[in-house]
């Protein structure tokens, strides 16, 4: 494999765990979970709020659902798929 693959690889895996997180935590967020809490919860707040948070401030939820978490799964792929096709 060359630099160019195994970095792809990466960005391919990181990417997908990323999507995971967020939609984890979208899943959690429809129990009543303190999710501000201390262990995992709080660890899956802090890896996929510097993308909600943002895009939460943007698109307004759609009647009382907050679509952020789906644009910015969306959000993720695309751009892992645009990094991972330049590697190639």
């Amino acid at each position: 494999m060359t630099t160019g693959q195994h970095i792809a690889e990466f960005i391919s895996v990181a990417s997908n765990l990323f999507f995971f997180a967020i939609l984890l935590r979208a899943c959690l967020s429809w129990f009543a979970i303190d999710l501000r809490g201390s262990g995992p919860a709080r660890l899956l707040v802090d890896v996929t709020e510097p993308i909600l948070g943002p895009l939460r401030r943007v698109v307004p939820p759609i009647g009382s659902i907050d679509i952020s978490p789906l644009i910015a799964m969306i959000l993720v792929q695309a751009i892992a798929n645009v990094l991972t096709s330049q590697l190639h």
